[in-house]
């Protein structure tokens, strides 16, 4: 799932004056929004990412920070911010968030994804690993888990480990959506010969689910 946040931060490097407003995140936002401005600085003008990174290390809260949703009622410490990416919930010092946006580790996270919903199986194979995006209609209700069906064919979420499809998946059943995430393919090679006869899955395009950013498509 893509946070609000998020989202509101893709609109916002479209506007005109997207500098001035990502400045004003970093000196006035909460501590996770002034992170926002700081991404969106990094990518759009060099010169004051370095600056408003100096003016958002000097900031010092005075309030005593509580945790929004899933950390609802819980003091986080001082400096400590909550973070969101794909599914996953977490909280981090903000100064080593800060590190990341320096080093251009999530930069290109800001960068438009190629969107590869009319492509061939063989363009899919040549993205493989990297970050697409492709819309289609989900259901939560396929073979080997939730898809979209994209051009006639599933293209799957599977998580790693143990992974929750929660109510705003449920939401999405039935819808056309929009997936952006890293593009994987999964291979399960011909039985040996004289082995008994065995249901297997067929081979299949997924995302990561972890990883995965669901949003509804503009009807």
């Amino acid at each position: 799932m893509t946070s609000e946040e998020e989202l509101a931060l893709y609109d916002l490097l479209r506007e005109k004056k997207a500098v001035e407003s990502l400045r004003s995140l970093v000196r006035e936002a909460t501590y996770e929004g002034g992170l926002y401005g700081l991404l969106g600085l990094s990518i759009t003008n060099v010169a004051e990412f370095k600056e408003a990174v100096e003016v958002y290390k000097a900031r010092d809260d005075p309030q005593k920070k509580k945790a929004k949703e899933p950390f609802g009622g819980v003091n986080l410490p001082r400096d400590a911010v909550v973070t969101q990416f794909g599914c996953i919930v977490s909280s981090e010092d903000r100064m080593e968030l800060v590190k990341s946006i320096q080093s251009g580790s999530f930069e290109k996270l800001l960068r438009r994804p190629v969107d590869l919903t009319n492509a061939s199986d063989d363009e899919l194979q040549q993205h493989l690993g990297e970050r697409v995006t492709m819309n289609g209609r989900f259901s939560l209700y396929g073979k080997v888990g939730p898809f979209i069906l994209v051009g006639g064919r599933p293209i799957h979420l599977e998580p790693k480990g143990s992974f929750s499809w929660g109510e705003p998946y449920a939401n999405f059943e039935g819808q056309d959506v929009r997936i952006t995430g890293t593009l994987r393919y999964a291979h399960y090679g011909k039985s040996p010969p004289g082995a008994l006869p065995e249901g297997r899955a067929k081979d299949h395009f997924y995302f990561e689910a972890e990883t995965a950013q669901v949003t509804l498509t503009e009807k």
